[in-house]
């Protein structure tokens, strides 16, 4: 290693990244490259780091294996901070492995804190404390670097906020400020800062008995402890708080995510208490109508027994009450006390970005159009791959003949009859995928390439209009429709400029777009739920809805319909692409 490469090395570490760019920038050896790509990204610049970054590994010869895994946590870190949690976690791991064995117990240990925090931001927490778990040495152990340390110990201290335990956060919160001061690194003094400064921060509101009171996290706990009948409108549960430290903290708990007629009553129920709750304002609230008649009533009777049914069991003696629930003419009156907690999002973004408990949305953001939607289990037709050389499928598109995958690094074109892989275009594909009649558009970190399907070669780009956050992508009516993930948008744009024509915005994180028949579908994945839904583009209300399987890699990275009655899924890390039948009813 040369000087001025050593000399880059010390400023990064330092937290200088304009002073190691002075050293490097003119340079192009793998080193340097991969230094660049460090600097960019604490400038902020990721797609440009993404890139450098994947020079670097590409440029490291096969004897520089430790070099190699250097560079894919840099990257598996870049794309961390851009929001990109799809892919295979494969990759990260193996370097991990490779790390440790080379004696690199620091990058090794980065590592898994990568792969830990990534598992946080998709809400796996009990995988995330496994990640953990495994870091070597332990995180208070004195040969980790003091910035090393400092960041095991906001990862613990994220993981514990998310679990509401907020002992243990605090204590990680305090070795992670002590390690900070030794490192002495600015920026790291300042996420942790900010996280200590989440703990006196509205994270909900407590809404009951005509008051709507802000609670901080440690509030939260206590409520959520306290014995208390809670409806939480974030996670949509009803149930009665105990100790969270408690091995059966979680026994006590009914969700009623999949059934919102239930939850709007409970939910209503809970912000009456101790007064009565309108008969005709329930209606209005879990049934959405303005006009109620005598069906609408009978079932209301229906609704409420059902959910004094669902309860019962489950909350003791704290919901035995429910059991006095009754209708009068005009009065739902609730005999047990309630507590509504509504979540409040939390505008950091820092090292303990979106935390589960306060990254929510508002107490309840579902568009009323969207909560009754029918749905059935998606029939999977048939899976394809995995591909060789892939290890995940983020986009897919059909041409008439052939089914084009996105790999990553190529385009994977197999014939749908046989499976059997027909062409492969190198050229770099990150999400979603289209095709015109005539080109392939791609997304690409920051932009959308024009591609002849003949050559490979990248004819034209534009600006995607997420800026990095898209997933998603189909040609229809002379424009490209692009899915931004989190932000919950489909946006058409112009194919030749990329200016936004126009928005639809939906209430679940959007994976693949794509038209059929004149109908709008989108895929969707959060956690371990992934659907197909279709929805209205004038206002975004979903229509139909088809629900993957859950576990066994069965989320949707990439949507495309074959003109006929088969939807083609990208399936993320699984490195497949599956055939599922679209509904009969979506094709008259």
């Amino acid at each position: 290693m040369d000087s001025l490469i050593s000399a880059s090395a010390r400023a990064l570490a330092a937290g200088d990244p304009l002073g190691a760019l002075k050293r490097v920038a003119l340079r192009d050896d793998p080193p340097a490259l991969a230094l660049r790509g460090i600097a960019m990204a604490q400038l902020g610049e990721h797609p440009r780091a993404r890139d450098l970054l994947r020079q670097a590994a590409r440029a490291f010869g096969s004897h520089e294996a430790q070099a190699r895994a250097r560079c894919v946590v840099a990257e598996a870190e870049v794309a961390l901070a851009m929001r990109d949690l799809g892919g295979s976690p494969r990759p990260l791991l193996e370097a991990a492995d490779t790390l440790q064995a080379h004696g690199d117990t620091a990058n090794a240990t980065q590592a898994w804190l990568i792969a830990a925090r990534r598992l946080l931001r998709i809400g796996r927490l009990d995988e995330a404390a496994a990640a953990m778990a495994s870091v070597a040495p332990a995180p208070s152990a004195d040969g980790l670097p003091p910035a090393l340390r400092a960041m095991t110990d906001l990862t613990s201290a994220e993981l514990a906020l998310r679990s509401l335990h907020m002992a243990a956060a605090r204590a990680a919160l305090d070795r992670a400020q002590e390690a900070a001061q030794q490192a002495r690194v600015p920026a790291l003094l300042a996420e942790v800062a900010q996280a200590r400064a989440l703990l006196d921060q509205p994270a909900a509101r407590r809404v009951g008995a005509g008051v709507d009171q802000p609670l901080r996290l440690s509030e939260v706990a206590d409520l959520l402890a306290s014995g208390a009948l809670v409806v939480d409108a974030c996670r949509r549960c009803v149930g009665v708080g105990v100790d969270l430290s408690a091995a059966d903290a979680t026994a006590v708990w009914q969700p009623l995510a999949r059934r919102p007629i239930l939850f709007a009553l409970a939910r209503a129920l809970a912000q009456a208490w101790p007064g009565d709750a309108d008969r005709e304002a329930l209606i209005a609230e879990a049934f959405r109508t303005r006009h109620p008649d005598d069906t609408h009533r009978a079932r209301l009777r229906v609704e409420v027994g059902r959910l004094r049914a669902l309860l019962r069991p489950r909350a003791c003696a704290a919901l035995a009450g429910a059991a006095a629930v009754r209708i009068h003419d005009d009065l739902v009156t609730p005999r047990c006390a309630a507590n509504c907690i509504k979540w409040t999002p939390s505008p950091h973004r820092a090292t303990l970005q979106e935390p589960t408990m306060t990254a929510c949305t508002h107490d309840d953001p579902t568009p009323a159009a969207t909560r009754h939607q029918p749905s059935q289990p998606a029939e999977i037709v048939r899976e394809y791959g995995p591909f060789a050389g892939a290890d995940s499928v983020s986009g897919v598109t059909h041409d008439g003949q052939h089914v084009w995958a996105a790999t990553g690094a190529h385009l994977v074109a197999f014939d749908a009859a046989t499976g059997e892989t027909r062409r492969t275009l190198a050229v770099a594909s990150d999400a979603g995928t289209a095709f015109d009649g005539r080109h392939l558009y791609q997304i690409t970190e920051a932009r959308i390439d024009k591609i002849d399907p003949a050559t490979g070669e990248v004819v034209a780009s534009i600006p995607a209009p997420g800026k990095g956050n898209d997933s998603g992508l189909t040609w229809a009516e002379g424009s490209l429709w692009v899915g931004q993930y989190r932000d919950r948008k489909i946006h058409q744009i112009d194919p030749a400029t990329g200016a936004i024509r126009r928005t639809i915005e939906t209430d679940r994180f959007v994976t693949g777009v794509t038209w059929a028949d004149g109908e709008l579908w989108h895929g969707t994945w959060e956690g371990d739920e992934s659907t197909l839904r279709h929805i209205d583009p004038a206002t975004g209300a979903v229509l139909q809805q088809l629900d993957m399987p859950q576990g066994m890699g069965m989320g949707v990275s990439g949507l495309e319909s074959d003109g006929a009655d088969l939807f083609y899924c990208g399936g993320g890390g699984s490195g497949k692409v599956r055939a599922v039948r679209r509904p009969k009813a979506a094709r008259l």
